[in-house]
C-alpha cells in the first residue's frame, strides 16, 4: 500500500493536501496523474522548480513537435533564423518579435515602411505616423496594405543544454512516482530519497549504449517513464526517455526488497495517446557505476538518436504547414465567395472557392517546388 506520507517533505497526507500529481509532467505533454505521492505544496513547489526548468530546456523540441499540454500551450520563444531573431510558436509558425517602423527622407518627400504582425499593429503604427506628419492620409495608406503568406523555409540556428540539477530532480521524482503505484516508499530508495530529499548525489545517468525500448515504433516520438523491481539482483531501476532521444537510467535503490515488476508509460506528446512500450532494465551495480561516470554515453548513439527525432520532427512540420496553407486557404474561398453557412453551396459559388483557393494557396506552391528543386 502507498505510503500516506508525502514523499518529499514526509508530511502526512489527507484529503485536504494530497494532489494529483503527473507522472511525466504536463508542461511536456505528460496526462496521467498519481495521488498519495506528493502534497499540493510539494507538486506546487517541483512543478515551479525542477520541472519548469525541464520544460525550459526542451521548449524547442516542444515547438517544433507540435506537442499538445493537458493544459495550456508551450511559451514562445525567440530563434535564431537565416533571416534573423523570430519568435517560434506552438503550431510551428514564426512571427516578428517586434513591429517594423522605418521613415526615410529624400528631397523633402518621407517614406514610411511598416511590417506588422497584425492589422491592429498597422493601424496602431499609422496613427504613430499620423502625429509625425498630419498630412498622411489614413485611408490611403492602409489601402497600400497586403497581407502576405510567408511560407520561405528559414533555417534556424539553435543550441541547448540538457541536465542539472533541476532537470535531474525531476527525472528522479517521475520514477518515484510510477514506483509509488506499486506501492513503493521513497524511504526504501536510500539513492533517490538521498538525492530529492537531502542534497545527496545524482543517482542517474545517460544511456545511449543501446535502446533500452525493446518494441520501438517506427517513426515515432514519444516521452517515456519505466520503473523494474528485481528480487534477485535487488535493484530497482527506473528510465527516463524525453523525445525520443533524451535517454537517463535512474538507481532509485541496490537493495530492493520486494516483488519482481516492470511498469512504464510512455505517451505521444503530440497527440497525448498513450503507447505499450516494453522496457528491459537489468544491470547491476556495476553498470550503475559505469553509467554515472558518463562511461554508457555513446556520443554516436546520442546522435543517432537525434538525427532521427530531427528527421521525424522535419517531415512532421512540413504535413502542419501544408495542413495549414490548405486550412486556411480553404477558410478565405469560404469567406470570400459569398457561403453562408446555413445555405447549400450554389455553383456559381463552387466555381469561386475553388479559384480562390488556387490563388491563396499558389505562394505555399511555389514555395515547395522551389524547394524541391534545391
Amino acid at each position: 500500500m502507498n505510503s500516506k506520507k508525502c514523499q518529499l517533505c514526509k508530511i502526512e497526507l489527507n484529503a485536504s493536501n494530497d494532489s494529483k500529481e503527473h507522472i511525466l509532467p504536463n508542461s511536456v505533454g505528460g496526462r496521467k496523474k498519481v495521488s498519495g505521492f506528493i502534497c499540493k505544496s510539494c507538486n506546487s513547489k517541483t512543478g515551479e522548480t525542477w520541472d519548469a526548468e525541464l520544460a525550459s530546456q526542451l521548449n524547442w523540441f516542444s515547438l517544433f513537435l507540435g506537442i499538445v499540454r493537458e493544459r495550456g500551450v508551450p511559451p514562445s520563444m525567440v530563434v535564431n533564423t537565416s533571416v534573423g531573431e523570430l519568435n517560434l510558436h506552438h503550431d510551428g509558425t514564426q512571427s516578428l518579435i517586434k513591429p517594423v517602423y522605418e521613415v526615410t527622407e529624400s528631397d523633402g518627400v518621407a517614406t514610411l515602411r511598416i511590417q506588422a504582425r497584425n492589422e491592429r499593429e498597422v493601424q496602431q503604427l499609422i496613427q504613430r505616423a499620423k502625429s509625425q506628419y498630419p498630412k498622411l492620409n489614413i485611408e490611403e495608406a492602409m489601402g497600400k496594405m497586403q497581407i502576405v503568406d510567408d511560407y520561405t523555409q528559414r533555417i534556424v540556428h539553435t543550441s541547448f543544454e540538457f541536465g542539472g540539477e533541476k532537470c535531474g530532480r525531476s527525472q528522479v521524482k517521475s520514477c518515484m512516482a510510477l514506483a509509488s503505484t506499486r506501492g513503493i516508499d521513497i524511504e526504501e530508495c536510500v539513492p533517490a530519497d538521498s538525492y530529492l530529499n537531502q542534497g545527496g548525489p545524482a543517482n542517474f545517468g545517460y544511456f545511449f549504449d543501446s535502446d533500452l525500448v525493446l518494441n520501438r515504433p517506427a517513426d515515432s516520438i514519444f516521452h517515456c517513464v519505466a520503473v523494474t523491481g528485481n528480487t534477485e539482483s535487488k535493484m530497482l531501476l527506473g528510465y527516463v526517455e524525453y523525445f525520443s532521444f533524451q535517454r537517463v537510467v535512474v538507481c532509485l535503490s541496490d537493495t530492493y526488497e520486494g516483488d519482481s515488476f516492470e511498469a512504464v508509460y510512455a505517451i505521444d506528446p503530440r497527440s497525448g495517446t498513450e503507447l505499450e512500450l516494453k522496457v528491459e532494465l537489468f544491470f547491476s551495480k556495476e553498470d550503475i557505476a559505469a553509467i554515472y561516470n558518463y562511461e554508457r554515453s555513446s556520443e554516436d548513439g546520442m546522435h543517432s538518436a537525434m538525427n532521427e527525432v530531427m528527421r521525424i520532427g522535419y517531415q512532421a512540420s512540413v504535413k502542419r504547414q501544408e495542413d495549414k496553407a490548405f486550412d486556411d486557404a480553404y477558410s478565405h474561398a469560404l469567406a470570400e465567395c459569398g457561403y453562408k453557412e446555413s445555405d447549400a453551396l450554389t455553383e456559381e459559388q463552387a466555381g469561386k472557392l475553388s479559384r480562390l483557393m488556387a490563388e491563396k494557396l499558389t505562394p505555399y506552391l511555389l514555395q515547395r517546388l522551389n524547394q524541391n528543386r534545391n
